[in-house]
């Protein structure tokens, strides 16, 4: 059985449905989440990185399944964004467009947190 090598560096046994299920979340259809994962299968070998798991699945995405960029591309947006202001004026806009607006934001302080609110 292969093994792959872990981002922390621990070792696990390879496991298709992980990649399946990346393949699924990023929009595959079950047929080519499968189709893709046995293409994968062919070239693993003992301790693979996860990560060449995850580029190779990402290149057959691309080939197979062009719109999974569109929502790689937005997932890599997002992390971009800094917690504040860019990601709370992106959900002010996100629900200003479906309707709803901001009425106010108040801010909360606890011990060892601070939470900021928006209130629809």
């Amino acid at each position: 059985m292969v093994s792959v090598r872990k981002f922390d560096g621990s070792i696990e046994p390879y496991d298709k449905q992980k990649v399946m299920l990346f393949c699924l979340k990023m929009g595959a259809s079950k047929e080519e989440a499968e189709m893709i994962a046995n293409k994968i299968e062919t070239y693993l070998y003992n301790e693979i990185p996860t990560k060449k798991i995850r580029q190779m699945a990402s290149q057959y995405l691309k080939q197979h399944v062009p719109e999974t960029r569109i929502r790689r591309d937005l997932r890599y947006a997002i992390c971009l964004l800094r917690p504040k202001p860019d990601w709370e004026h992106f959900v002010q806009l996100l629900m200003k467009n479906k309707g709803t607006e901001l009425k106010e934001t108040r801010y909360y302080e606890g011990d060892v947190w601070k939470m900021r609110l928006m209130v629809f």
